[in-house]
């Protein structure tokens, strides 16, 4: 992933919100890290660099903690983005200094060739300027009124509910993010609020979250803390659909990243960009929305 995100964060100047310091996964019991092994050995052969920390080695990487735990993993190449929506603000900034325009609008349809409807009857036509032709990129978002055109899948796009409650601590040291693994609870450090949508929400899970923090971080201050609730596009089987449409030749889709689409995004427009090509480095066929018609 850092291949394809790394030189996108370079062009928009996203670098310096960009925090590669390791994230540490920490355990109370001896049998919670036990339990875990399996896992973290299937990790180290796929290529995840990580070592095993002694308590003493978890509280000199980040002495903020309780000192409660066992054991600790520190991932050498976790990051996170300290301000996501600035991101976004920066991506579309350098799309405008490329000669992109962005229309607003409910798409409710696709017409062939490549012209997208919106809802109040207004439509806009996409043109292709490298000669290949027009072409549609669906990137839909956790709306599941949207309709892709010329496709019979039954494809429902749940907007799974992803939570977080925000409060001010400044004293944070060491890896940025934190994960007591027996709970998959994690916490790390933003710069940025994220406001809340109209959306219902339930927020005694972050009054979870909140209690262990104190438990596990001593002090944490929630003065003017923030409940928050975004919603996140997934499918039925927790994988994105990449690739062209097998109905419409102009319409090719990109969405449903459900959690990981900051981290995946770039990669899917390296994909996106061989599709384009008709050079596709890796099969897509585990990807295609065809995976969700009826009997397949």
């Amino acid at each position: 992933m850092y291949d394809d995100i790394l030189p996108m964060f370079r062009d928009i100047g996203a670098e310096p919100m960009h925090y590669r310091r390791g994230a540490l996964t920490v355990y109370e019991s001896d049998a919670a890290f036990e339990a875990d092994q399996d896992e973290w050995a299937l990790k180290r052969e796929l290529g995840v660099r990580w070592h095993a920390l002694k308590p003493r080695h978890v509280r000199e990487l980040e002495p903020a903690l309780a000192p409660v735990f066992r054991h600790g993993v520190y991932l050498e190449d976790w990051s996170h983005i300290g301000d996501p929506r600035r991101l976004v603000t920066l991506l579309r900034e350098h799309v405008c200094v490329l000669g992109g325009e962005f229309v607003t609008g409910v798409a409710r349809a696709i017409e062939a060739p490549a012209s997208v409807v919106f809802a109040d009857g207004a439509s806009v036509r996409q043109t292709h300027r490298g000669g290949g032709g027009r072409v549609v990129r669906v990137a839909g978002g956790i709306d599941r009124r949207s309709r892709a055109a010329g496709e019979r899948a039954r494809l429902q796009r749940d907007a799974a509910k992803a939570g977080d409650r925000a409060v001010a601590r400044g004293d944070l040291r060491g890896a940025q993010v934190r994960r007591d693994a027996a709970r998959h609870r994690l916490a790390h450090r933003r710069r940025d609020g994220i406001p809340g949508l109209d959306a219902p929400a339930n927020y005694r899970r972050r009054e979870a979250l909140l209690a262990l923090g104190q438990r596990f971080l001593p002090g944490v201050d929630e003065t003017d803390a923030v409940n928050w609730m975004g919603n996140r596009p997934t499918t039925p089987d927790s994988l994105p659909v990449i690739g062209a449409s097998p109905r419409v030749a102009s319409v090719i889709y990109a969405f449903g990243h459900g959690h990981l689409g900051l981290m995946q995004c770039a990669t899917t427009a390296v994909l996106i960009a061989d599709v384009l090509a008709q050079s596709p480095r890796v099969p897509l066929t585990p990807y295609s929305i065809a995976r969700f018609e009826s009997g397949s």
